[in-house]
């Protein structure tokens, strides 16, 4: 029930505007689920645009990692925030210890500030699905840079 009620919220809260780059604040968004356009990036990941653009400003999208799918150590110019949908979720700090690893089920919230570094992996069976948003862009910059 948990996990239905937040997808449900989630759509509500994220959807509407998905044909629009920029985000209304004044303007209702509804997105049934199965109206949700999924896009397949590299490794397997997809994702889909709630709201907003990612690449210029304020969005919120979905994504969608494989089963035991992890990201290489990397940072975001700009904070974000991430809610679970499904799987399971890990989200580690570049500083975290393996003792300090959380692991984030449905419900479940994170917040990256900007500049951390950390990974992103889903450790579950099933694919992870999660939502994502900021009121600024989005990046990828390998910690290497």
């Amino acid at each position: 029930m948990t996990t239905s009620v937040v997808a449900v919220a989630v759509l509500m809260s994220a959807a509407g505007q998905a044909d629009s780059d920029q985000f209304d604040p004044n303007s209702a968004i509804l997105m049934p689920a199965e109206t949700v356009q999924w896009t397949v990036e590299s490794g397997g990941v997809t994702t889909a645009q709630g709201y907003g653009n990612k690449e210029s400003g304020e969005y919120g999208s979905f994504v969608t990692f494989p089963p035991d799918f992890k990201t290489p150590v990397h940072r975001h110019t700009n904070f974000y925030h991430g809610v679970v949908i499904s799987g399971t979720v890990i989200n580690p700090m570049a500083d975290d210890s393996d003792e300090q690893e959380v692991r984030l089920g449905p419900g479940s919230y994170w917040y990256v500030p900007a500049g951390e570094a950390h990974l992103t992996a889903c450790v579950s069976d099933i694919p992870c699905t999660y939502y994502t948003h900021s009121t600024e862009l989005f990046d990828f910059v390998p910690n290497d840079e």
